[in-house]
Order: C-alpha cells, then structure tokens, then sequence
C-alpha cells in the first residue's frame, strides 16, 4: 500500500490517501481506476494517540520480564559453559580428575555428561602410560645389568676360559628376554592405533591348538607336565584372522605352561554351542579373586615371588587381539588349578 496527502489544489487539505500500490485487475485486464481510502489525518494521529499508553504499559511490563528470563536463560548456560571450562583448563594442566555434574536432559547436560566420560578414560590412558613407562623402566633395567655386568666380565677378562660358555648363555637369555618384551610393546603399540583385521579365513580350532602346543613341547618335558588335548575336528573357527588367533592362544598356553608346577598337568578342550569355545585349564595355586579382574592389565604380575620371567603383556595382549574379533577372554579358579576360556561368536 502506499498512502500520501493531496496537494493545496484538493478541496480538503487534512486528508490522507492510502491506495493499493499495484493496478487492479479484473478479468485479465487492468482497469483505468483504483480504489482510494481518504481518512481524516487528525483520526489516524488520534489513532496513535490512544495506542501509545496501552504499548507502554506493556513495554514496562515486557521488558523486565525478558530482562529477567534472559538473565535466567544466561545463567543455566553460562554456569555449566564456565564449569566446562574450568575443567578444560584443568586437563590442559594435567589434572584429569575432572568431572562436571549437570542434572540436565538438553544439550548442555549431553554436553556435560561426554566431557566427564572423556576426562576419565583420559585420565585413565595417563595412569595407564605412566605405569607403562614404570614397569618398562623396572623390567628392563634387570637384564640390562646382568647383560652389562657379564660383558664387562668378559671384556676385562675376569671371567676365565671356562665361564665363558656359561655367561654367554646368561647374556643371550637375558638378551632374548628384552627383545621378547620389546616386541610386545610393540604389537601392543600397533593395536592401540587401530590394528584391524586384515584377512579372514576358517580354519579348524583343533589345528591352531596343535600349533600352539608345539611351541610349549620343550618346556612341558623339561618339568614333566601331563598335557592332553580335546577339541574335535568339527570345530571351526569362522572369519578369522588365523595370525592373530593363534598369537592370543600362543599367549595362554605359554602362561599356563609357566605357572604350572613340576609334575603338574595341562588340560586344553574346544567346543561349540552358541559360541566357540576353548579353554586352557593348569593345575597349581590358585589366584586370589581380588586379583583375577586384574590378569589381563598390562605389565600386571600378581605373584613375582615365583620368579618367573615374563613381560606381563601376554594375556593383556591376548584379551586385546580376541576382542577385535568379538569375543572375550576369562579367567577363573577351578578345583586344584586356573581354567582360561576364549570364546569367539560362531561367525
């Protein structure tokens, strides 16, 4: 619409027109008029007169209201907004112990919530990697001064003609044991970025066992271990990265085979229900409940008095390479033994 006010030539000088701004149509064809509304231009400011005070009242009105549900709305946006930086801060310092509690359905309490659980599997990747650091520190650092202590022995001739063979066992064994742990941490390393799997393939259950036991035979004769096998040959492993699977039953074996006591006896079966199953059970101690949830953290030994060397990464290692694959690795006590059981899904 468009409105203006006639000329002094018009009869009536205190009018306004308001006309439509487009021609008229009608039919198809513009019509040669419009239609024009003229108004007194004292009634249109009377008008505004007599709609001023009603808009200010609800101006006083209106406006502290949403002054007042703005600062509201600010303050529970703000508020968690400012804790989550405050933590953010925090975690940028070091300090991943941070946890921001917001009891809210929205966006923000979604917001909350995920920060929390970001900030503890931080925190609890910073624990882990300075236990890591700890443990590779105290486990290298033995067999690095015996290697060190045997060679100077030879190098300045203390040891005689005779020790010779025998420190140079020393100092391969030992030798042996860095690069078994190196190469654990290692493949650890190569899971932790995202290792996948990379070929799948069947293959019976009943095959990778004898392969692993082979790997055991030296040991389990030297102390007279009893081993006896059951898995049938119908058993299969379905879509299967064979390395891998092997590498995680190679893992159990070799834990059973240690903590075995002379004389002992190594019981490994395989079977199928709704799942792949085999489990690995060895006579000896049994392990303290409070301590079986912890068998498979890494660099985690429970009971070093025994001696036995090892890395603390095979089970860890093994858990780790049966879960890429959907299934799970456990571990429980048994009448006079240890029984670990990996399951994988039938496909």
């Amino acid at each position: 619409f468009i409105s203006w006010e006639p000329g002094n030539e018009f009869p009536e000088n205190n009018l306004t027109m308001i006309s439509a701004s487009a021609r008229i149509v009608a039919r198809g064809r513009p019509v040669p008029f419009r239609v024009v509304l003229a108004t007194e231009t004292a009634t249109i400011a009377d008008a505004w007169r007599s709609v001023l005070p009603g808009l200010m009242l609800a101006a006083l009105v209106a406006v502290p209201l949403s002054a007042l549900a703005g600062i509201l709305l600010a303050r529970q946006v703000a508020l968690p907004v400012g804790r989550l930086t405050a933590a953010s801060e925090a975690m940028a310092r070091g300090n991943f112990d941070q946890r921001v509690e917001v009891d809210r359905d929205d966006e923000i309490g979604r917001l909350a919530r995920s920060f929390t659980t970001m900030a503890a599997r931080v925190g609890q990747r910073d624990a882990q990697m300075r236990a890591l650091l700890a443990n590779v520190s105290h486990d290298l650092k033995t067999p690095m001064t015996t290697i060190t202590g045997y060679g100077q022995s030879l190098a300045d001739g203390t040891a005689g003609p005779d020790d010779a063979a025998r420190v140079g066992t020393i100092i391969r064994d030992e030798a042996e044991h860095v690069n078994r742990m190196l190469g654990d941490l290692l493949y650890l390393g190569e899971i932790d970025v995202g290792q996948i799997i990379r070929q799948r393939e069947d293959v019976p259950l009943a095959a990778l066992v004898a392969r692993c036991a082979r790997r055991i035979e030296t040991l389990v004769a030297e102390r007279r271990i009893a081993l006896t096998v059951d898995v049938g040959p119908d058993v299969i492993l379905r879509n299967v990265d064979t390395e891998k699977i092997e590498r995680a039953l190679t893992n159990v074996f070799d834990n059973a085979a240690k903590f075995t006591p002379s004389g002992g006896a190594i019981m490994v079966r395989g079977w199928s229900d709704s799942a792949i199953h085999c489990s690995v059970t060895n006579t000896g101690a049994a392990i303290p409940e409070e301590d079986l949830p912890r068998l498979f953290d890494r660099f985690y030994r429970g009971d070093r008095s025994r001696g036995t060397a090892g890395s603390g990464l095979g089970l860890s290692i093994a858990r780790e390479l049966v879960e890429l694959h959907g299934g799970h690795l456990s571990a429980a006590n048994t009448d006079g033994g240890v029984s670990f059981t990996l399951s994988l899904p039938l496909a």
